[in-house]
């Protein structure tokens, strides 16, 4: 994680907070994650918002893998390594879809779509997932997550989402994602912890 990536996580959380308990959070954060605690707040999809007319970002719904070019991979391969490229026909076969952001034809972010029969903080019932949300270091900072976020929201029906709920997770740590999902139509629901394969949620 390059540093500019940790001051844009920090800086909301310590204007919201305040210095002294963003340091507090952040102890707590790191002892948890030390013993293999981990924290997600739960996001569920109320209400679409407009995307903005005036952005650059166009957001596409990709469902097989031959719509990535060589150069959406080499760039995926940059960022996340060999084994994320090689795993990508599995992942579109495990998934709904993949939404992609671009600017001007140029990857900017991607986001799974999964569905789940079961999913507790949709009371046991089936719920749509986005996960493995990313957007690029040079990207990050310039509205391409909001944006997929609020395109997921708008076209459920040509996601085939009409009678599931769309959710999002989100590491309580991070603060800039967690601000962008609210400013995208979804609503915090609770938390989720996660304690290796063992998984619980509170409202």
């Amino acid at each position: 994680m390059t540093g500019r990536s940790v001051l844009s996580r920090l800086v909301p959380r310590v204007r919201k907070m305040g210095v002294w308990n963003t340091l507090k959070y952040l102890v707590i954060t790191v002892l948890l994650e030390s013993l293999g605690v981990r924290l997600f707040g739960v996001f569920r999809g109320e209400a679409a918002q407009e995307p903005s007319s005036a952005s650059e970002i166009h957001v596409e719904f990709h469902y097989d893998e031959g719509k990535l070019s060589r150069a959406d991979k080499e760039l995926l391969r940059s960022y996340a390594g060999d084994r994320f490229v090689d795993a990508l026909t599995y992942e579109f076969q495990r998934c709904r879809c993949c939404i992609v952001s671009r600017r001007n034809g140029s990857l900017l972010g991607m986001a799974w779509v999964v569905q789940y029969d079961q999913y507790e903080p949709s009371d046991g019932r089936g719920a749509i997932l986005l996960e493995r949300c990313f957007t690029l270091p040079e990207a990050r900072g310039q509205g391409a997550f909001p944006e997929a976020l609020r395109h997921a929201l708008r076209h459920a029906k040509e996601l085939d989402l009409e009678n599931q709920v769309l959710y999002i997770e989100c590491s309580v740590a991070n603060s800039a994602s967690a601000s962008a999902i609210l400013k995208s139509g979804f609503q915090r629901r609770g938390t989720l912890v996660t304690v290796g394969k063992y998984r619980w949620y509170f409202r």
